[in-house]
């Protein structure tokens, strides 16, 4: 008998290996990281739900049905106490996820969605002329004409929201309606779709150079959106155009879920003049970066106890 067998959010082996190709990739080693992916694709134990919406609900029933999740972080919507974001842990916690309240509307909302990621977003419709159904499940905005006219479970103006504003609706409970601070939605460490866009990267590199491949496992999850069927578009494309193409499907699949500036750094765009510039036009914030603060400085309190560490660029920059 196998002590954890059964146990939900154990990782898995599917886990394991997803997340060493995702380590492989992101230190620049393509052909180390495919054989990974391509088990983990192959394997038949994973698939892209059939609604994306599904991905961030806070019912049990369909978190557990969905066939995309590999790996993640389990929250429930339980009613004790204590808040869980500071503090060590004890019995009275309330494990929620307090991504809900931060991005939610009427609560914290910390953060807005860019005019950039509308755009993207807005770029293609389905092939049954509506808007890609990620749209609404990353983004919350008022627009009666695509029959989005409720936020929270309510009418729009019960939340008393400006319908001029777009805010976040993914990791929320935009969509369904609850009290985010007893948000019960699962947190996505990894999850199939990244690994079908990560694999495409690592076939269309050109150390493999199957840009064919790549764009089947593009089209595989546009399929899942509705969107029109471009795959043999993509297959003639060259490396750079494809890489083009895939850095807005990521975006479009993966908004709001902390890849998109990991996505950037390792594509070198901070170090292109052309990328940075374009990325400062489609994002103010990036208008204070300086190359040397790529990466968080090592605190000065561990070089003084360490004389080994040197510190980083951000530490001398």
């Amino acid at each position: 008998m196998v002590p954890d067998k059964g146990n939900v959010g154990r990782a898995t082996k599917g886990a394991a290996q997803s997340l060493m190709g995702k380590l492989k990739l992101y230190q620049g080693d393509q052909a180390g990281a495919l054989p990974f992916f391509k088990t983990v694709v192959e394997s038949q134990t994973y698939d892209l739900a059939s609604n994306y919406q599904n991905l961030f609900t806070q019912d049990p029933s369909a978190e557990a049905a969905n066939p995309g999740r590999i790996f993640w972080a389990e929250f429930t919507q339980t009613v004790k106490t204590d808040f869980n974001w500071g503090g060590d842990p004890n019995v009275n916690w309330r494990q929620f996820n307090a991504l809900s309240p931060t991005y939610s509307a009427g609560d914290f909302y910390d953060f807005f969605p860019t005019q950039f990621l509308v755009n993207e977003l807005s770029q293609e419709r389905t092939i049954d002329d509506k808007l890609d159904p990620r749209f609404a499940a990353t983004i919350l905005s008022y627009q009666p004409s695509e029959g989005l006219t409720e936020s929270y479970g309510a009418d729009w103006a019960v939340k008393n929201l400006d319908p001029n504003l777009y805010y976040v609706a993914k990791y929320t409970l935009a969509n369904e309606g609850g009290d985010p601070f007893y948000s019960g939605v699962n947190y996505h460490v990894i999850r199939f779709a990244d690994v079908l866009l990560m694999y495409a990267e690592c076939l269309a590199h050109p150390s493999t150079n199957n840009i064919p491949l790549a764009a089947a496992q593009l089209q595989r999850v546009r399929n899942r959106a509705n969107l029109p069927n471009r795959e043999a578009e993509f297959a003639a494309y060259t490396y750079d155009q494809f890489m083009t193409q895939l850095a807005h499907e990521r975006l479009t699949e993966l908004a709001i879920e902390g890849l998109r500036y990991n996505d950037i750094k390792r594509w070198g765009w901070l170090d292109d003049p052309a990328k940075l510039t374009e990325l400062k036009a489609n994002d103010p914030e990036f208008n204070t970066f300086v190359p040397s603060r790529k990466y968080q400085p090592i605190p000065q309190t561990e070089l003084d106890r360490n004389p080994n560490l040197d510190g980083n660029s951000a530490n001398k920059g």
